[in-house]
């Protein structure tokens, strides 16, 4: 088991609840282009930073000044690579881990790995079964693959616990039922296994081992950590 701790619970100038979700955004993103998590998870959270600077200036003490200055300048670069379309969170979000989500939710149903990678290509052209709409879709989506759900599931094994939270806050956010916290990454990991060896009870599905983000104080995070860790 592998956790990284992600300062979330004491930013002035962003709510743990969004912080949270920017955590999960930055697992992906890092994920998806091999990059630092810690790099991402400070670009976004000081993206979120700049919004508060327009609502509420730059006012408050001098270290809270210095403070403000030292994120925006050392997270520069991270805001840029994020302005990028390939690496907006959503983009990810859309191409790679709702349709990974959309075959966890097939497993979780009784069907087997190979029979779930069918049945989620099949839900994603039928939720846009109108051909204009299919048109619209991106590449990745409009040409789902066996070889490209593949390729997702590997890419995202450690996180298959997260991936499968977001996928269900999305389902559970339209029908206007209440969140799965962020904060159940290991709840949902157990749920995660239980759900494959139902699936291959004779066949075990290899998994690695998995990474959760553990959710600190901004002032914990900064005593126990001199340096960022590294983490991709």
């Amino acid at each position: 088991m592998i956790e990284i701790a992600v300062p979330t619970e004491d930013l002035f100038y962003c709510t743990p609840e969004y912080a949270r979700m920017y955590a999960l955004e930055a697992l992906f993103v890092s994920k998806s282009r091999d990059e630092s998590f810690y790099d991402v998870y400070f670009g976004l959270v000081s993206h979120h930073l700049g919004y508060w600077i327009d609502d509420h200036g730059e006012g408050g003490d001098e270290k809270t000044r210095v403070e403000l200055l030292q994120v925006l300048r050392k997270s520069e670069c991270w805001r840029a690579f994020l302005d990028r379309e390939e690496n907006n969170p959503t983009r990810i979000l859309r191409d790679e881990v709702i349709p990974l989500g959309c075959v966890l939710h097939q497993m979780f149903s009784g069907s087997t790995k190979e029979r779930a990678m069918e049945e989620a290509k099949e839900m994603l052209l039928y939720s846009h079964s109108d051909p204009e709409k299919v048109r619209a879709l991106p590449k990745s989506a409009r040409h789902l693959s066996k070889k490209t759900l593949e390729r997702l599931w590997q890419k995202y094994s450690e996180v298959f616990h997260y991936v499968w939270l977001s996928t269900a806050n999305q389902v559970r956010n339209v029908a206007g039922l209440e969140q799965i916290a962020y904060s159940q990454g290991k709840e949902c990991w157990g749920q995660v296994v239980s759900a494959f060896d139902a699936v291959s009870p004779t066949k075990k599905i290899r998994v690695p081992e998995p990474v959760f983000l553990d959710f600190v104080t901004n002032q914990e995070f900064k005593d126990n950590h001199s340096e960022i860790p590294p983490y991709r």
